[in-house]
């Protein structure tokens, strides 16, 4: 499920940059220069990148030889990252990115801290994530 959010977020923000989606929308409705807009667009989709990635090796998608408890400490981090936007979405400007990224945000939240409950005590190498 994880992988398939972030995946879901990428294509999101993709659409931002192409003008499908306004931009008004996105990271609280502050970012008025385009330039702007393309830093932080870029930076999201990267990070996304990486997180799916991540949630894909844990999942046993991507070989790889990470520990358990790198695992634990990296969704720890996602689940504490995705309450904070949570927090902050419930303040956007914009109530359109509120009603739809409030719900994304704490859902991500929500499997996060199930990952880090189930990266606690497994291998490393479960579909948890990818479910």
């Amino acid at each position: 499920m994880l992988v398939f959010l972030f995946t879901a977020v990428i294509c999101f923000h993709l659409l931002v940059l192409a003008g499908v989606v306004p931009s008004d929308i996105v990271w609280g409705g502050r970012i008025l220069q385009r330039g702007e807009l393309l830093r932080f667009e870029a930076v999201s989709i990267a990070l996304n990148a990486g997180m799916a990635a991540l949630a894909a090796a844990y999942a046993g998608w991507i070989p790889n030889r990470l520990s358990p408890r790198f695992f634990r400490t990296f969704f720890w981090i996602l689940f504490f990252l995705f309450s904070l936007n949570t927090a902050g979405n419930l303040a956007a400007r914009h109530s359109l990115e509120t009603l739809l990224f409030t719900p994304l945000t704490a859902l991500l939240a929500l499997v996060s801290l199930r990952l880090a409950r189930a990266a606690s005590s497994a291998a490393g190498n479960t579909s948890a994530a990818g479910k």
